[in-house]
């Protein structure tokens, strides 16, 4: 160099002289280069090492100098410097050439970093590379100087030269380096690694967070698999403060993964690394345990929409979330929050209730119970907490497994635990184990699951029970809770349950009085173990004896808390548990006496100072009594349990003394006399009560113990507490019978009924006078008038045949003194049944009957005894050479018995040629003819064995008597010939439909599906040519096959009165048509009747009908062939409900002579609903038995005039035509409860005389009718409803219905109050009725019987407000000679010029039950000279030209010459008040000017307001019809002759040829003129709107039936007419007219249009209604 520098000269400007120096310089620097490159190294720190560093300085010095003076030459200088330092350092990372290099940067005379920084990246990678090379050459150097130097360099090279964008172009080669310097040199020594270790963090510094940057994410799961490689290497780490560096740049590196929301890219990695970190071998100070949590923020700083619902993803993560858990160890779920963290911060919402991965979601379950901890059971809890997206019924196999894990669950022990810490952290173990449970069990509840696992839960519980740990305690109660056994299975089970728990309840050291929570749970456990068990008829004697064991070691301490006192402890409650179900089981087998050794134990309890334990012992003690097995365990001490009641006065002890007391009752004899003072002395009802009902069975058992005192005592309890006074009177009632001298004392007491509950004490008393005045004659007289002077004045029927009794009972002891009062006995007026045949039973007492045939049979008694005595004597005699014959027949059968055995032998040789001769006869038996199919022998063989159905019961189901059956039973095969002879009588297809049928309703389903197979096979034989009708029979008659005689008579007269009927008998094809020829039936008749019987109700044939009927919207009409509950039992119950029924079976006195089985009148009520439901019969195949079946009874009616309003000119509108009219538009609805019903129909008919249309609903119901429907319409069409109130009406819940659809309606409601009660009622109808004034009618209770006063006119008054009765007023009519015009009221009336003639002896005929009705519109007129003539022999004058005038029943008349016209839809309607009056010997006298007489049915003249009445006229006469009006009168026989035929909405007037109808248009008057002068008026105001109401709803039912005249005049009144009557019998004998329809002009009226003239063929729905003007004997 001293050359170089010598021979140079500086001084020049030649660039060639500059290069050869840079040339020499750079020579200089590459000799150095290569020195420093060999493999021969200067030692660190030694001459040699120091001199290179000397001469580089020095080399560098020079240049320094050269370069101050010429600065050309730098960025040649610095060029060869940075590829002298890059060559060194790619050469080998020395500490030389760190030194240098760290030399070269830091020197700032060459401005390197500034050439460094302006370098590009191709330029700058040498360098890069070179420090970033992890293999060193060099040996010998000290590590941590090497790492210092290191740290130098590469601070001064990526803090202070390089530029930040310079580093990020080398991304990669920096972080390697990086994760090199923080992973793999974790092996040096701690200051070593320190400082590479920063030199690491420095470079990641320089590159800005190269974590969240990069983009290469293969490269990131490397670094993280190489970070677990590092972990796990034994050597891991030297010292705590190392493995912190480590710890730290892993956190930090998971923690950038996290946020950038690499979830799914990394997850896999990141488990891996968890599970690296669980094998880590270093663990000072927990670190593997601080590394595992730092990394399990991964999952914790997830960014919340980087995951959403996955299927995909999450099945992949939760397979390494459970892989991972399998493979861990307790200390990092413990401590590291592993499996909650990762559950709850990810897999939680990638499930989002996926039903698609809900498997998965609870297979994690599995693996989570089996590392109980609080980590895990948190992600337990979790996962069954969150149940949305899942069923458990849906996996059973997961949730076995899951059961399995929890049952079989191992509580700690917390005294192992001494840490406080550790001991929370228990506790909060347990509580979230136990709510994971509890969530666990209730979604198998949900599931209903839970009985699957009853066992293992209540094995769970008591084992946990066992424990100390309130946690725990809990737990098993909360199981408890859950528990279900199935008590089909699991009675043995239990049975070891409880005696497991019973010995832990020996357990004293158990903390069964500390812990509450332990009381609870030992309670629960018992009760769900024995809940499931309804009753103790499954377990035996042995196990019922387990559960009172318990109850004894239960009550062997104390029933309080020791301690506090408290009731109840815990050992009672288990007492109680138990007990509750324990005695029921045993109360209901009569079992009590197992539980004797509980008697002593609660006698104890009673002596314990606590209400509530003296209490419940009396409870359990009184169920004792109650029972017979029981009452003898408790009866011994039936003397301390007195004493103890007499000392604490509990009541429930006084109610087990009164059941113990019949099986010990001379323990009761020492404290009668305190029992009776504190009788006397206590107010207190219910001590009361139950003293009275120990006292009842004391006058039984020990009636000697009552003295006279007593009895005074017991009559003033009687008369002081009235709510007791049935009670005290039955003791004394008792004491009378057996002690009737303590009653003599007393008689005036009890004579005096004031004293007395009428109602509620009558009995007893009547019963005491009666057994007194027995027991004592003086006595008798007072106490048979008391007993008649009842009699007289009862309404009750009770109180009434209670005295009756008492007078026969007495009369019979003393009939000397009954005899004087039989007149009084034949005076009173009897209604009831009962009372009547009592009173009669007395008669014939009196009259010695009685007497004699009772002491007839006492003779026959007598004589009897003395045979049976004599048989007696002769069968003691028998016996005793019985007794003699058996000795000797012993003996002989011991030589008997040798006999058989070899007989025996032979027998077995036998049996064998028995069998092979049966199989041979049953081969000749099938070749054998028979009446019975092949079949039959099959069902036999099924039937013959005995059991509750077989063949005996079929026999009886078919009808065969009980001598039948014995008669087959002795035959080889009874079954086959029962059927043999069935099928010999009978029909084959009927006799197989009615054995399949009946095996079916006897459920011997083995036996009817062989008939049915049979039955289908032989369908293929030949085609059915099954009857066919032309026309489906109108009515289907529905029964049971027990009932098919009476079923069969009623099919025959209902085909004699014109309807043909479906019955099954004789239309059944095979099999397979069995319900398909019943389906044809009721589909195609128009109403069902069912045969309604108990057995029909439960037959499922006679079901299937009824619903296809009802689903076919069939008409139904019930009839009742048996008495039974209404509606039956069963499904038919909601269908019958609603239908009324018709009674068809016969009541005492109503027995016809012939076979008939029902009243006559209930056939005529079935009828008429066939033609209610618009079914008419066929006229053609009517017997001539049904041919008037609808014709009323001929009645001759009398009618006192002085007793009705206007002389008995009142118009009475028949009370059936008034009823059907109620049932559309009633003027008054009439709403009650049944209780008052007697006196509802005296109201009912009260106001019908009054003339309103009144709705009841007896009046407007018929079997078939439904209920709520004709109510529904009643209440709609009405204009008021009276509301009959009492109190069993407000609670009546149809009558509630009926108010509320009223009050819904808007009715005008006016209460009407029958019974003294609060106002308003209580109840729902409250509301309604609370704004309502009342009428109160219960003060005076006659006025219910007569509905007549103030009360009265006040309702009557009432109802007018709505129902407006106004006086009618006519057009006045002009005088002529044939007819006199009606006044008003108001207005004399007007005076005709003949008068009929009067005679004295002329009265008119009243009706028995005749009562004049008022119609709603009209006032009656009175006309003075219309009134009939009286005669004493109440018979009218007679006169031969007399017209008859008929009455028929919507009947014209008929001609012999003219066919009558049938219409199928006519229904005749009943008319029992169409009868004309009968007159034998009156007889008016011709006028032709003599006004019309009116007779009881005459109506009056209407106005144009007033409506046509439901009549129907057909006079047979000759008449003429005329037409008159006010201006002009024609004369009858100037008059032209027309066809009239008059109809308004309900009436009908047909007249026959030469007949004169007289028409005064002024006032719509319709007059009938006969030749010699007599009229007949029907009074008819006919307007539009008396046309339009009820003829459109009832033209569709009825039509006019023609018939012949005399046929329909019943028996004896068409007798009485032809003998009678000469000229009834010349008349009968007359051709008849020819009845043709007369057709009249339109009447004409002054302020109304004219009424609808139709023909005679119209339908009419109302039975008619006409005057009769002549009081005569008429025909119809």
């Amino acid at each position: 160099m001293e050359t170089l520098i010598a021979d140079t000269s500086f001084v020049h400007d030649s660039a060639d002289k500059h290069e050869e120096f840079m040339r020499a310089l750079r020579q200089s620097l590459s000799v150095l280069q290569e020195k420093l490159t060999t493999d021969d190294q200067p030692i660190h720190a030694t001459a040699g090492w120091n001199q290179v560093l000397e001469t580089y300085k020095q080399l560098c010095n020079f240049c320094k100098e050269k370069l101050n003076y010429d600065t050309t030459g730098q960025p040649d200088a610095q060029k060869a410097i940075f590829s002298f330092i890059v060559h060194l350092l790619e050469n080998d990372l020395s500490m030389l050439h760190l030194q240098i290099a760290y030399f070269s940067i830091r020197d700032r005379s060459f401005e390197l970093k500034e050439y460094i920084q302006g370098l590009n990246d191709t330029s700058l990678r040498p360098l890069i590379m070179a420090v970033c090379q992890r293999e060193r050459k060099e040996a010998g150097v000290d590590t941590k100087a090497f790492c210092d130097m290191y740290e130098r360099v590469m601070i001064q090279l990526f803090r202070d030269t390089l530029k930040k964008e310079q580093s990020k172009m080398f991304t990669n080669e920096l972080l390697d380096l990086s994760v090199y310097l923080y992973l793999d040199c974790i092996h040096l020594e701690e200051d070593s690694y320190k400082m590479l270790a920063t030199t690491g963090k420095n470079v990641l510094n320089s590159l800005d967070d190269p974590f969240t940057n990069i983009k290469d994410i293969n490269r990131l799961k490397s670094y993280l698999k190489h970070s677990g490689e590092v972990i796990t290497q034994p050597s891991f780490a030297s010292s705590e403060k190392t493995a912190d560096v480590v710890k730290d740049f892993i956190e930090s590196f998971v923690t950038k993964l996290s946020k950038r929301g690499l979830v799914k890219e990394v997850y896999n990695e990141v488990f891996d690394l968890l599970l690296c970190i669980t094998k880590c071998p270093f663990h000072e100070n927990g670190f593997d345990i601080k590394l595992f949590e730092e990394v399990m923020y991964f999952f914790i700083r997830i960014p919340d929409k980087i995951l959403s619902k996955s299927a995909e993803l999450f099945t992949a993560m939760a397979k390494r979330y459970t892989n991972l858990l399998d493979e861990m160890d307790m200390r990092y779920l413990n401590s590291g929050r592993y499996a909650d963290t990762v559950l709850s911060n990810a897999l939680k919402k990638l499930y989002a209730d996926n039903k698609e991965v809900a498997r998965q979601w609870l297979e994690m379950l599995v693996p989570l119970f089996k590392k109980p901890c609080e980590d895990t059971m948190r992600a337990c809890y979790l996962i069954v907490s969150n149940d949305k997206g899942y069923k458990w019924k849906d996996y059973p196999d997961i949730a076995h497994q899951v059961a399995d894990l929890i049952t079989a669950f191992q509580p700690p022990n917390e005294y192992d635990v001494t840490n406080e810490a550790e001991q929370k952290k228990l506790q909060e173990f347990l509580k979230i184990f136990k709510s994971a449970v509890e969530y666990f069990f209730d979604g198998l509840k949900k599931s209903r699951m839970l009985k699957d696992y009853g066992r293992p839960m209540a094995c769970l519980s008591l084992k946990l029970l066992e424990s100390k740990n309130t946690e725990l305690l809990e737990l098993s109660e909360a199981i408890a809770e859950r528990t279900e056994l199935n008590p089909k299975v699991d009675k043995e089970f239990m049975i070891e349950m409880i005696k497991k728990f019973h010995l832990v309840l020996k357990n004293e050291d158990h903390l069964w009085n500390e812990s509450w929570p332990l009381q609870r749970a030992a309670n629960d456990f018992i009760e769900h173990c024995m809940d499931p068990f309804k009753d103790g008829k499954a377990f035996t004697d042995e196990e019922l004896r387990v559960f009172v064991s318990v109850c004894v070691t239960s009550l062997s301490y104390d029933c309080v808390h020791p301690e506090t006192g408290q009731f109840p402890s815990v050992y009672f409650l288990v007492f109680l548990t138990i007990i509750k179900v324990l005695f029921n089981w045993l109360s209901a087998l009569n079992k009590m006496n197992l539980a004797e050794e509980l008697v002593p134990r609660l006698m104890k309890c009673l002596e314990v100072d606590d209400e509530s334990v003296v209490q419940l012992c009396a409870v359990y003690l009184n169920m004792l009594g109650k029972v017979s097995s029981g009452q003898q365990a408790v009866a011994p001490y039936l003397d301390d349990l007195i004493k103890i009641y007499l000392e604490k006065r509990q009541d429930m002890l006084l109610l087990a003394i009164n059941e113990i007391y019949p099986c010990n009752p001379k323990a009761l004899k020492n404290h009668f006399r305190s029992l009776m003072e504190l009788l006397e002395e206590t107010i207190d009802t219910s001590v009361l009560t139950y003293l009275g009902m120990l006292f009842q069975k004391v006058s039984t058992k020990q009636a000697e113990l009552f003295t006279e005192q007593d009895v005074e005592i017991l009559l003033n309890k009687a008369q002081k507490v009235v709510n007791s006074q049935t009670t005290f009177l039955g003791i004394v009632s008792e004491l009378c019978k057996r002690r009737p001298e303590c009653l003599v004392p007393h008689i005036d007491l009890l004579l005096d009924h004031s004293l007395w509950n009428p109602v509620m004490s009558s009995y007893y008393i009547k019963d005491m006078l009666s057994t007194l005045a027995i027991y004592k004659e003086d006595l008798a007289p007072r106490v048979l008038d008391d007993m008649f002077l009842t009699a007289k004045s009862s309404q009750d029927k009770s109180s009434l045949v209670t005295a009756l009794n008492s007078i026969r009972m007495i009369g019979f002891k003393y009939p000397e003194l009954l005899k004087p009062m039989r007149s009084q006995l034949d005076q009173m007026q009897l209604v009831d049944v009962d009372a009547v045949n009592m009173r009669q039973t007395i008669l014939d007492m009196i009259d010695g009957k009685t007497s004699e045939d009772m002491l007839k049979k006492l003779h026959k008694q007598q004589e009897d005894i003395q045979n049976l005595v004599g048989r007696v004597d002769d069968t003691e005699e028998a016996v005793t050479d019985v007794k003699n014959e058996l000795e000797r027949q012993g003996e002989q059968l011991e030589t008997t018995k040798k006999t058989v055995d070899e007989q025996g032998q032979h027998l077995d040789e036998i049996q064998q040629t028995v069998d092979e001769t049966v199989i041979k006869v049953e081969e000749i038996d099938q070749k054998t003819l028979s009446h019975a199919p092949f079949w039959a022998r099959d069902v036999s063989k099924l039937l013959n064995p005995v059991s509750e159905h077989d063949w005996r019961l079929l026999s009886r189901r078919l009808g065969y008597s009980n001598d039948d059956i014995r008669g087959w039973a002795q035959q080889a095969d009874p079954c086959m010939a029962m059927l043999n002879e069935w099928y010999a009588v009978r029909k084959t297809s009927e006799a197989t439909y009615a054995v399949l049928t009946q095996l079916q309703e006897m459920d011997r389903m083995d036996t009817a599906i062989i008939v049915e197979n049979a039955m289908k096979n032989s369908e293929a034989v030949v085609e059915d040519e099954g009857f066919e009708y032309t026309s489906p029979p109108e009515i289907f008659l529905s029964y049971q096959w027990g009932h098919q005689p009476e079923v069969k008579l009623l099919k025959q007269h209902l085909e004699m009165a014109g309807y043909e009927c479906w019955l099954d008998i004789g239309q059944m094809g095979g099999g397979d048509k069995l319900f398909e020829k019943i389906d044809k039936g009721i589909r195609g008749a128009k109403i069902i009747i069912s045969c309604v019987t108990a057995k029909y109700a439960k037959s499922p044939n006679c079901n299937r009908e009824v619903n296809l009927a009802v689903s076919l919207n069939k008409p139904v009409i019930p009839l009742l062939l048996e008495s039974c509950t209404w509606p039956p039992p069963g499904s038919m119950g909601p269908i019958f409900s609603e239908y009324l029924f018709v009674r068809f079976y016969q009541r005492g006195g109503e027995e016809l002579s012939d076979d008939r089985y029902w009243p006559k009148e209930k056939f005529q009520e079935l009828l008429l609903q066939i033609n209610t439901f618009g079914l008419p019969p066929n006229e053609k195949k009517i017997d001539q038995v049904y041919k008037n079946w609808w014709m009323p009874v001929v009645q001759e009616i009398k009618i006192d005039k002085n007793k009705t309003k206007n002389g008995g000119y009142t118009q009475q509108m028949e009370p059936s035509v008034q009823d059907l009219k109620a049932a559309e538009s009633p003027d008054v609805f009439i709403s009650y409860q049944w209780g008052k019903q007697k006196h509802i129909i005296k109201l009912y008919e009260r106001l019908t005389s009054l003339g309103f249309t009144c709705w009841l609903d007896i009046k407007q119901m018929g079997g078939g009718d439904s209920l709520y429907d004709k109510i529904d319409r009643g209440l709609r069409g009405c204009k008021v409803v009276v509301s009959c109130v009492t109190q069993k009406y407000a609670l009546s819940a149809n009558c509630r219905r009926e108010v509320s659809l009223a009050d819904a309606l808007k009715k005008p409601l006016l209460p009407l109050l029958l019974e003294q009660m609060t106002w308003p009622p209580s109840g729902p109808m409250s509301m309604v009725l609370s704004q309502l004034l009342y009428i109160n009618c219960a003060k005076d209770e006659s006025v219910q019987m007569t509905w007549d006063g103030q009360k009265f006119t006040e309702l009557v008054n009432n109802i007018k407000k709505y129902v407006p009765m106004e006086l009618q007023k006519d057009p006045p009519l002009k005088k002529d000679k044939f007819t006199e015009p009606v006044k008003d009221k108001t207005k004399e009336p007007m005076k005709d010029n003949t008068e009929l003639l009067k005679d004295n002896n002329t009265e008119p005929v009243k009706a028995k039950n005749a009562e004049p009705m008022k119609n709603k519109n009209t006032e009656p007129v009175k006309d003075k000279n219309t009134e009939p003539v009286k005669d004493k022999n109440t018979e009218p004058v007679k006169d031969k030209n007399t017209v008859l005038v008929k009455v028929k029943n919507t009947e014209p008349v008929k001609d012999k010459n003219t066919e009558p016209v049938k219409d199928k839809n006519a229904e005749p309607v009943k008319d029992k008040n169409a009868e004309p009056v009968k007159d034998k010997n009156t007889e008016p006298l011709k006028d032709k000017s003599t006004e019309p007489v009116k007779d009881k049915n005459t109506e009056p003249v209407k106005d144009k307001n007033t409506e046509l009445s439901h009549n129907t006229i057909s006079v047979s006469s000759k008449f003429k019809i005329t037409q008159s009006s006010p201006d002009k009168i024609s004369e009858p026989s100037k008059d032209k002759t027309v066809p009239l035929s008059v109809k308004s909405n309900e009436s009908s007037l047909n007249v026959t040829s030469n007949q004169e109808l007289k028409v005064n248009a002024s006032d719509a008057q319709t007059t009938i003129i006969s030749e010699n002068s007599r009229k007949v008026t029907t009074p008819q105001s006919v307007t539009p709107d008396s046309l339009k109401g009820h003829v459109r709803k009832q033209q569709r039912l009825l039509k006019p039936i023609h018939s012949d005249p005399s046929k329909n005049v019943p028996p004896a009144s068409k007798a009485e007419m032809t003998s009678r009557s000469p000229v009834r019998k010349q008349l009968s004998q007359k051709p008849k007219a020819t009845t043709r329809p007369l057709r009249l002009p339109p009447l004409q009226h002054s302020k109304s249009p004219a009424p609808q003239v139709t023909s005679v063929q119209e339908k009419f729905p109302q039975r008619p209604r006409v005057s009769v003007v002549q009081k005569k004997k008429a025909s119809g």
